[in-house]
């Protein structure tokens, strides 16, 4: 049956299998949807919630590379699966040289 096989393939995505924190430099998003995050490939699942610096829910094309990102994937057995991804901020931050 179509659905039960459907269903069947996304059930690591459903919750079956735990999911995997990390963060890093997101430094390219792929034409096939892929991303390099610190130099390694991971799939990015269509459904992924990807949230910007705003805190608001974007399309994954709208973040500035590089950007720093935490992230959440699953180990399916096609490799490494994005379900999360958060750009944060770069927590250097500018000195003001007061003034006299």
């Amino acid at each position: 049956m179509i659905v039960s096989a459907f269903i069947d393939g996304f059930d690591a995505l459903a919750g079956d299998k735990p999911t995997v924190k990390g963060s890093g430099t997101l430094t390219s998003i792929d034409d096939d949807g892929s991303v390099i995050i610190d130099k390694k490939g991971y799939e990015v699942n269509p459904s992924a919630t990807i949230i910007n610096r705003k805190g608001k829910s974007v399309h994954l094309r709208s973040l500035s590379l590089p950007a720093k990102v935490r992230f959440e994937y699953i180990q399916a057995k096609t490799g490494f699966i994005i379900v999360f991804i958060e750009e944060v901020r770069d927590k250097k931050i500018k000195k003001i040289r007061s003034q006299p």
